[in-house]
């Protein structure tokens, strides 16, 4: 059984719905193909300065990078860095390390450098691919892991109602839900937690205060009206719906997964329109600004077409293929120790 530490566990982001199924589904492929995780290493910590905290590398086969959202604009974001630097770890430790699951954008040339000493990359769309290639690097494409398995959901399900979820950029959350109040609508963010307290012995950190009082005002100003203790739960809302306004990655791939009709604001990075063109949707449901109402019409407008239906059923069953293919490929590499 081939032993996998994983590298930028996103699953304790705050809570976030489409993080919790992306690990869970990994695990799964994990485990599907005679894998077994012995070690998770969570996004918002630094790796290099936890080194009292690292497995016992003789009991590891493989490192296995969840690259999500993390890798863009490395050259003011250290993060992007901090994962890259795992290709020379994996070196130094005789262990492959794979990235996977991961958008690629507007990264420098020194990230790029880092991820020639990985075994092998995987990313979530064609463009990601495209600037790995700009930098002499190969990468199989395979969608986001929320599209791994099915999900047991139809597009003749009975839908009501229009469904807000939240965004990256915080003044956008903030009229996302301004709408979905004037509109009757329903807004669920995409994270089921809500700021708390640092405590006593956390407040002489002004910048830990400082954090908290920020999340503290974004939840009074965009605060939600339903938000649920399962990802499980926000699938079934999502597909409850007769539409989905969003500016959240994840909410897209849920729709996707649920083949519920969306419309989105655009994420930190383009990440949601080179998805949707790769699934062939191509920028028809991006929003420019977000709309003055949201009424019968403008839902009506925004149903799927048959085609669409049918091109979102090619994409789902090209990708639990690619992300099974994927799972055996990157765990054959641990027999390849460098």
């Amino acid at each position: 059984m081939v032993r996998v530490a994983i590298f930028n566990d996103t699953e304790p982001d705050a809570g976030h719905y489409g993080c919790a199924i992306v690990m869970q589904n990994l695990i799964r492929l994990i485990e599907d193909h005679g894998g077994t995780v012995v070690f998770r290493w969570p996004f918002n910590k630094d790796w290099r300065t936890h080194a009292d905290h690292m497995p016992d590398w003789r009991e590891v086969d493989l490192i296995l990078v969840n690259g999500e959202g993390t890798l863009h604009h490395s050259d003011t974001r250290k993060n992007a860095m901090i994962l890259a630097e795992l290709g020379a770890l994996g070196r130094s430790q005789h262990i492959p390390v794979v990235l996977v699951n991961s958008t690629l954008y507007a990264n420098g040339k020194a990230l790029y450098e880092r991820l020639g000493q990985f075994h092998s990359l995987s990313v979530r769309d064609e463009a990601s691919a495209a600037e790995a290639r700009s930098f002499g690097l190969e990468a199989a494409v395979v969608a986001d892991m929320t599209l791994a398995y099915e999900w047991p959901l139809s597009a003749e399900r009975d839908r009501s109602g229009v469904g807000f979820t939240d965004s990256v950029h915080h003044s956008v959350s903030a009229r996302l839900r301004s709408l979905a109040r004037q509109s009757g609508a329903s807004f669920c963010p995409m994270v089921s937690t809500v700021p708390r307290w640092p405590g006593f012995r956390k407040i002489l950190s002004i910048a830990r205060v400082r954090k908290w009082l920020r999340a503290y005002l974004r939840e009074k100003t965009y605060g939600a009206d339903n938000r649920f203790s399962a990802a499980e739960q926000f699938i079934e809302w999502v597909g409850s719906k007769r539409l989905i306004v969003t500016g959240r990655y994840h909410t897209v791939t849920i729709c996707l997964l649920t083949k519920t009709p969306f419309v989105y604001l655009e994420s930190n990075t383009p990440k949601i329109t080179s998805l949707l063109r790769d699934v062939g949707l191509g920028d028809s449901r991006k929003l420019t600004n977000i709309p003055s109402v949201v009424d019968e019409a403008f839902i009506s407008q925004l149903q799927f077409t048959e085609q669409e239906i049918s091109k979102i059923d090619a994409f789902l069953v090209s990708t639990r293929a690619g992300a099974h293919r994927m799972a055996e490929a990157v765990l054959q590499q641990s027999a390849v120790r460098p």
